[in-house]
């Protein structure tokens, strides 16, 4: 899962939908849904039997503010709100323990170089995966969309 958005279920007053973005090509599921109702502003409950999805996995996501930025703790992730997000201005890998994700602005014409044991993910407007250098030799030029370096 590389990003989410969260909507309200129509016609289910409180229920809210978090989908949760991946990549197309996966074996899995491209976008993977889950139900969760906000007990307040930084709580949401997950719960299984929804009216409107197969709710096969449970998610409880914790919303928290730190530093002006808003993140968020659910399914084993840590998830950043992308309009907090610095801009790509070809920054490359770190040493840190988490990955680094920027926003594209600027048309990227090729692949930074990524070293071994290293990876980069491009995803585009909607979060979506475009880009994997663990499986894709052909690189793409993007214009918009977001970056990660893991």
């Amino acid at each position: 899962m590389t990003g989410f958005w969260i909507k309200p279920l129509p016609e289910y007053p409180g229920i809210l939908i978090a989908s949760f973005s991946g990549r197309t090509d996966g074996d899995v599921y491209g976008v993977f849904e889950a139900p969760f109702q906000a007990l307040n502003d930084e709580v949401g409950k997950g719960f299984l039997n929804t009216p409107a999805n197969p709710s096969r996995d449970m998610i409880s996501p914790h919303f928290y503010t730190s530093d002006g930025v808003e993140y968020c703790k659910v399914a084993s992730y840590l998830y950043r709100e992308t309009e907090s997000l610095p801009a790509y201005t070809k920054q490359g890998f770190h040493q840190g323990k988490t990955n680094r994700v920027y926003r594209i602005n600027e048309e990227v014409t090729h692949s930074p170089e990524v070293p071994n044991g290293r990876r980069i993910l491009i995803m585009n407007s909607d979060l979506t995966v475009i880009y994997d250098s663990l499986f894709q030799d052909t690189f793409t030029p993007v214009k918009d969309g977001y970056i990660s370096f893991i």
